[in-house]
């Protein structure tokens, strides 16, 4: 695995303790809460422009380098459905089909993108070059071993940015891509410190494939009309219809 980063938990984080507070509590509480920032309270956050959710590491990377490539800081989150939510026993398998699936087109549309990829090379390069660009300059993380949960509804500050680390407790471990582990060797790496309180601050959500239960669907872009729901639609959407889509400016329609 490449380098490991952790958000730095650190005092005197008073903006942070009232944008992470409750919603519902009261001033009294508040105050306290704020006042123990100066004490051993520690607050850890890490802001990114573009957060990629999903698992789907081609499209996911074709994102990240678009992003990365107008100067954005980006954190890519592998997850997905649990497989309690699949919507049928077939959905992992028809999942994968769609994310190992390389044909010319494909290769066709990659090419316009990244000039290193040759006429006869396959899935595997055109992985190697994108995680290439992407580890260079540092600037995209990996989220590994953890997931994100949103905080609708839930916070007194801006639940469209703030997202927290899953606790472990509520046994979500789905079933993901064995490709992220090529990605991870290469990748500058993020893990959180289950510590005090972490937050991540995105400034766009982004999925590549059905979210989990635990993000808020709505405040994700999804990256193209077969991703909006568990329910795949291959014939309305080619693959490379998706890569073209990746290499576009999407930006928050809410």
């Amino acid at each position: 695995m490449a380098m490991m980063r952790k958000p730095a938990l650190k005092k005197f984080q008073v903006t942070d303790a009232y944008k992470t507070a409750p919603k519902s509590m009261p001033v009294l509480e508040l105050v306290l809460r704020m006042a123990s920032t100066f004490g051993d309270a520690r607050y850890g956050k890490m802001r990114f422009d573009t957060v990629i959710l999903g698992d789907d590491p081609l499209l996911g990377l074709c994102v990240a380098v678009h992003h990365l490539r107008q100067g954005k800081k980006v954190l890519i989150a592998p997850d997905s459905l649990s497989t309690k939510d699949w919507p049928s026993e077939e959905w992992g398998a028809i999942r994968a089909n769609i994310q190992n699936h390389y044909d010319e087109q494909v290769h066709e549309e990659l090419q316009r993108h990244l000039n290193d990829l040759g006429p006869k090379d396959g899935l595997q390069k055109a992985l190697k070059i994108l995680i290439r660009e992407c580890a260079e300059q540092g600037q995209v993380l990996l989220l590994v071993d953890d997931y994100l949960q949103s905080s609708s509804g839930h916070i007194k500050g801006n639940e469209r940015t703030i997202f927290f680390p899953l606790n472990k407790a509520h046994g979500h471990a789905p079933k993901l891509n064995p490709l992220w582990q090529l990605v991870s060797r290469k990748l500058p790496c993020l893990r959180f410190n289950h510590a005090e309180i972490e937050y991540i601050q995105a400034g766009l959500m982004i999925n590549t494939s059905p979210v989990s239960s635990f993000i808020d669907p709505a405040l994700c872009e999804p990256l193209s009309p077969a991703r909006t729901s568990s329910e795949e639609q291959p014939l309305k959407w080619c693959r490379n219809d998706s890569v073209r889509y990746a290499f576009s400016n999407i930006e928050r329609t809410q």
